[in-house]
């Protein structure tokens, strides 16, 4: 599966010649690049669509990717008029659908909202002759960072197969950080340490572009101290 809202010509090309799953559409403009350039290939390119449910995912407005104002997918009426040109062009294939609101989702509820406003689309389909063969649910099941209360996975597995009941369709998702956000450690040591003011500074060797997420969005990791002192005190990590 090719995704992304910015998919380059050459990036396009590659993919059709390589004959991957699907191109994952996130705009009408982009389906008709890619349907000039699968006919200049004489080939035909398999299609699957993002679709922007509107729904609010409960987690950090930068990793937000659901809503009308996000960049990504389209929405519903959009992505109906995007089967129906597949569906009548010689050189694309609707086969696929997908969806994903958001990252670091900690809520069942507005997954279970969006899988179903998708589903009732890939049955309005079925009504228009358009059979897809491909869901994608999408990902962003949360991980503990600090006292996080997690997404039970088979609640979240139940209330997909309830949602999509009846469907004659293959279930794609994506695990991302449930599967290996926790897996690894990111290790730096103390260099200096400072006072100004009524401030303490203690300045490691590690910064922004090993460790971004903190200064992006305010991302909390714990932090644990190999050797400690007895005199703890307060203080701000920060990086050279």
């Amino acid at each position: 599966m090719f995704s992304g809202v910015g998919k380059i010509d050459d990036e396009i090309r590659t993919a059709l010649e390589l004959g991957i799953l699907m191109l994952n559409v996130e705009s009408y403009a982009e389906l008709e690049r890619i349907e000039v350039i699968a006919k200049e290939l004489d080939t035909v390119a398999r299609i699957s669509v993002r679709v922007n449910p509107n729904i609010d995912p409960k987690t950090h407005p930068y990793i937000s990717t659901g809503l009308h104002e996000n960049k990504f997918g389209v929405d519903i009426d959009t992505a109906k008029r995007i089967y129906i040109k597949c569906k009548n062009s010689d050189n694309l294939d609707p086969q696929g659908i997908h969806l994903h609101i958001g990252s670091q989702l900690t809520q069942l509820k507005p997954i279970t909202e969006s899988v179903v406003i998708v589903a009732d689309l890939v049955r309005n389909l079925h009504a228009l002759d358009i059979e897809l063969k491909f869901f994608d649910i999408g990902g962003g099941l949360g991980i503990v960072y600090d006292d996080e209360v997690l997404i039970d996975t088979n609640e979240y597995a139940q209330a997909v197969l309830k949602a999509l009941f009846g469907l004659d369709i293959t279930i794609i998702c994506e695990p991302g950080r449930s599967m290996v956000g926790n897996s690894g450690t990111f290790v730096t040591k103390v260099l200096y340490e400072k006072i100004n003011g009524d401030k303490r500074f203690v300045i490691v060797d590690g910064a922004m572009n090993d460790l971004i997420r903190p200064a992006l969005y305010n991302a909390y990791h714990s932090v644990e101290v190999l050797e400690k002192s007895e005199n703890a005190s307060d203080c701000n990590l920060v990086g050279p």
